[in-house]
């Protein structure tokens, strides 16, 4: 583990693990107290729990689907207005996302609502309760967002000045010693990722409600 930005830089040349990397620049960030670097590494190590926060990058275009008794994948129109329904936005740790994109079997991966949420669904499409909406996305969007976040952490990396002092290499390596239980891997089933919030007691009297609080269910943690 580098800890100094000279190491830093040579790792990034040797192109070692997006983890590592990651955790690396988030110790030297708060070495030099790059407040920014700081808090967007912060948030793709341990996850963003705030939507405003989450860059545009972690925005990905999905199929709105259904499966049913006899048939898997059914596309679900979408009502005009409801754009939000055909992307995902992805909050989990990159951790996560490394994890999934590397079990080679996984073609695409689905973000199933709540049993709530899918419940209003069906009676909005008037279809059987047995149906089960879903977002889906392909594989490659996820290692989309983990090649972002690699330009992003290179792009400012490279660009750092080398410290010449033999303390800021002892401040840096103890900070690293203060992160390593940031990588944090969510449990993958399959070839789905499940969400949502199944506290939700609110009756949906309008398709209005139901949109809001689905909009609001989406953007939960991808991993139970």
């Amino acid at each position: 583990m580098a800890t100094s930005v000279r190491e830093f830089q040579q790792d990034i040349l040797n192109g070692i693990d997006l983890s590592r990397l990651l955790n690396e620049a988030y110790a030297i960030s708060i070495e030099i107290k790059d407040k920014k670097m700081e808090k967007w590494c912060h948030c793709e190590i341990s996850g963003y729990d705030n939507i405003d926060n989450v860059p545009e990058y972690r925005k990905i275009s999905v199929r709105f689907v259904a499966d049913g008794t006899f048939r898997k994948n059914i596309p679900v129109e979408i009502p005009t207005g409801y754009d939000f329904f055909g992307y995902h936005i992805v909050t989990n740790p990159i951790s996560s996302l490394i994890k999934f994109t590397k079990q080679t079997e996984h073609q695409a991966v689905s973000f199933e609502f709540d049993n709530k949420i899918n419940k209003d669904l069906c009676e909005l499409y008037n279809c059987p309760l047995d149906f089960t909406f879903k977002q889906q996305a392909a594989i490659s969007q996820l290692s989309g967002i983990e090649a972002k976040v690699k330009e992003k952490i290179i792009n400012w990396g490279m660009h750092l000045k080398p410290e010449p002092l033999e303390k800021a290499s002892r401040n840096v390596k103890a900070n690293l010693q203060t992160i390593n239980n940031y990588n944090i891997s969510g449990n993958v089933n399959n070839s789905q990722i499940q969400q949502g919030n199944n506290n939700s007691k609110q009756k949906r009297n309008s398709i209005k409600d139901l949109i809001g609080n689905l909009f609001g269910s989406l953007f939960g943690h991808l991993f139970k």
